[in-house]
């Protein structure tokens, strides 16, 4: 399953469920280099949407609890909307189980622009490579 937003590039990541329970995500807006117009995160399991967090340029932190009942794969994909002018904006996201706080998932991810198109006749090389020496 792939994530599709009309805003900022979606980001995506999977964590494994060991124990079933209850659980609890915390999204927030890092405001780096400034704060998103909104952003929103939903957990998953397979198909089904364990629940959604949300934040705002007034509200940067979602909380949201939730219940996994299959251990095994799940994941967060989250969609954003830059702020005006802005070309990024980074989020975190922390997953902790309810009974003993252990933490699941902790990580910060960069909402980006979209993609540009290539125009016709065109190609676009992304290559990453490491320089041999310092120098221009």
């Amino acid at each position: 399953m792939k994530t599709l937003s009309a805003g900022a590039t979606p980001l995506e990541h999977s964590f494994g469920v060991t124990q079933t329970g209850s659980y609890q995500v915390t999204l927030t807006d890092l405001q780096l280099p400034a704060a998103l117009s909104s952003a929103k995160l939903a957990v998953t399991s397979g198909t089904t949407v364990l629940t959604t967090a949300s934040t705002t340029a007034g509200t940067p932190t979602g909380t949201a609890n939730f219940r996994c009942d299959v251990a095994g794969d799940a994941g967060d994909r989250i969609v954003g909307q830059l702020a005006t002018g802005q070309s990024s904006g980074n989020v975190g996201v922390r997953i902790t189980r309810a009974a003993d706080s252990a933490v699941i998932q902790d990580f910060v991810g960069a909402l980006g622009s979209p993609a540009a198109v290539a125009k016709e006749n065109r190609g676009t090389l992304d290559e990453n490579f490491t320089a041999q020496a310092a120098g221009n």
